[in-house]
């Protein structure tokens, strides 16, 4: 899932990774729906280059966190590279156990 954000493709293994109607908060945003959780990143990351490092994740069954940063690089200030950390709470698909329902997003602080 993070790669397909990195690289942008948001490809069939970022669609496999949630059900289709999804649940996101991120920031201050509620998304319903896979395809206007994937419109969102693309439009938030267009203006940027990310590459998402994952330091710890735990698996507590429905509820899973991942715990990690991300380097982010500004396209009009290439310069300069910012690096928040973040936390994500998925929970996973009563229907299918394997795809997230409910996507709960925290990065920052943010400074690009």
């Amino acid at each position: 899932m993070f790669a397909e954000i990195d690289d942008k493709s948001f490809g069939s293994g970022f669609d496999a990774a949630f059900s289709p109607d999804a649940e996101d908060e991120f920031g201050v945003g509620h998304l319903h729906g896979l395809e206007q959780i994937k419109t969102h990143l693309k439009k938030f990351d267009s203006k940027m280059d990310t590459k998402h490092e994952v330091l710890e994740f735990w698996d507590g069954g429905a509820t899973k966190l991942a715990r990690g940063r991300v380097i982010m690089t500004a396209h009009e200030t290439p310069h300069k590279t910012s690096i928040p950390v973040f936390v994500h709470i998925l929970e996973m698909s009563k229907d299918d156990p394997q795809k997230i329902q409910l996507f709960y997003g925290a990065v920052g602080p943010m400074q690009l």
